[in-house]
This record gives structure tokens, sequence and C-alpha cells, in this order.
């Protein structure tokens, strides 16, 4: 009986730490995305938003055959997001509050690095494909 408390301890405290090294982890992940947006140039209309697309597709890589419509989001909510919705063919939306520069390099590097084209995983996306797109949207350089 003494045993199966003291693993019964050692359980709990693995999962408390792991815990609290997820909310550190999502903090930090949170935060940095959060003052770079903050600090970003803000994209005020669809025309501008367009021409800066055409300046950072070039900067990511993207090659001239892969399409992406682009547009902002006239919802409430604050989401942005890139997906794929053909072959070559990809759609951003950016927020009426994440309207910048750096959500765009953000979103572009999903598409960049091939995480809109893979099956959506939770647990990748969040400490795989997520902190490199953040990295690329406050460096701009690939991780």
């Amino acid at each position: 009986m003494k045993n199966i408390n003291k693993i019964a301890d050692y359980g709990i405290k693995i999962v408390k730490n792991i815990a609290i090294a997820g909310i550190i982890y999502t903090g930090i992940l949170l935060v940095a995305q959060g003052i770079s947006q903050e600090t970003s140039q803000r994209i005020n209309n669809q025309s501008q938003l367009e021409q800066i697309l055409n300046i950072e597709r070039k900067r990511a890589g993207i090659k001239n055959e892969m399409i992406i419509n682009i547009s902002m989001s006239n919802n409430k909510e604050d989401i942005s997001e890139a997906e794929k919705i053909g072959e070559k063919y990809y759609q951003i939306t950016l927020s009426p509050r994440s309207s910048n520069l750096s959500t765009l390099r953000h979103e572009l590097y999903h598409i960049t690095d091939g995480h809109c084209d893979e099956t959506y995983n939770n647990f990748k996306y969040f400490f795989w494909n997520e902190p490199q797109a953040t990295i690329y949207q406050i460096t701009g350089l690939k991780p």
C-alpha cells in the first residue's frame, strides 16, 4: 500500500509539472504573438493587403503557381487563418483586430511550410507548427 501511494504521489507531481509547463509555454507563445501583432504595420484595406501579399509571398518563397486568395474578415471573432481549399489553392483570412503584417507573415508560413497540406493534429500543430510560424512572424527567418 505504501508503494502505491508513492507511485500515485509521483504521478500527480508529473501531471502538475506538465500542466505548469504547458501553461508557461502557452503564455510565452501568446505573448510573443501579441507583442509582434501590436507593433506591426497595420493593413487598412483589401488593396493594401493584396500589395503586401505579393511582396511577402516572394519573401516567403511561395511559388507563383500557388494561388492565395486573401481577405479581411468582417466577423467579430478574432481568428485569422490559412487553409487549403484546393490543389495549390489557399485562403488566408485576417481578422479585423489582427489585420497586420505580422499576422500575414504568420499565416503565410503555415502555407509555405506545408502545414495546411497536412492532416490536422492538435498536438503537432500546437507544439511544432505554431511555434515555427511564430518565429517566422517575429523574425522573418524560417526555422
